[in-house]
């Protein structure tokens, strides 16, 4: 069950690879509130601490060159200042 949540947790967010490794300030609000990843996620980012997440559990790209379309927006520095 915690596979589906971190899964269902990624999918919201829009970023392959390991969430708990991007930066918090400026992803953090693409995550519902108060949920346990969301809650992990923001305690470890301001103390600069890390969770290595085995690569197993990463969404997979069905093509080499694929990302999801927020790691395209990061890639390329598009972003909306609040």
């Amino acid at each position: 069950m915690m596979f589906q949540t971190y899964e269902a947790f990624m999918v919201e967010i829009g970023v392959g690879g390991n969430i708990l490794t991007q930066d918090f300030v400026q992803l953090g609000g693409l995550a519902s509130q108060g949920i346990w990843f969301h809650n992990l996620w923001d305690f470890f980012h301001h103390p600069k601490l890390t969770i290595d997440i085995d690569v197993a559990f990463h969404i997979k790209h069905e093509w080499v060159g694929d990302a999801t379309i927020i790691d395209r927006f990061i890639q390329l520095e598009i972003h909306v200042s609040s």
